[in-house]
């Protein structure tokens, strides 16, 4: 949920990560804030492969495009966007550690 940050380093494939980006307004002029991309990969480095485009470039949520899927960005307020994704591992490698950049 919402209420705070994870309790629990543990994440077990098929767990939904809430995902917030925000950016702090302080004295400053009210700021929409987009995610133009975000990528999942093993090493940190966003050419690396394998890869899987989480956001795209045009500021698409990629698993939103599937017709089972759920997966839409929410807007509690204009600095801050979130979404949720499904934990998983990539094919065929057994590392546990997915980096999102």
């Amino acid at each position: 949920n919402w209420s705070g940050p994870r309790v629990s380093s543990v994440i077990y494939l098929g767990d939904v990560l809430h995902i917030e980006a925000s950016v702090a307004v302080d004295n400053h002029v009210p700021l929409r804030l987009y995610v133009d991309s975000c990528i999942a990969t093993l090493s940190g480095n966003k050419d690396s492969e394998p890869r899987y485009a989480i956001v795209d470039k045009l500021r698409c949520l990629m698993d939103s495009k599937a017709a089972d899927s759920s997966s839409s960005f929410r807007r509690p307020a204009l600095n801050k966007l979130r979404f949720d994704i499904t934990a998983f591992r990539f094919q065929g490698d057994s590392r546990s550690l997915v980096r999102l950049i």
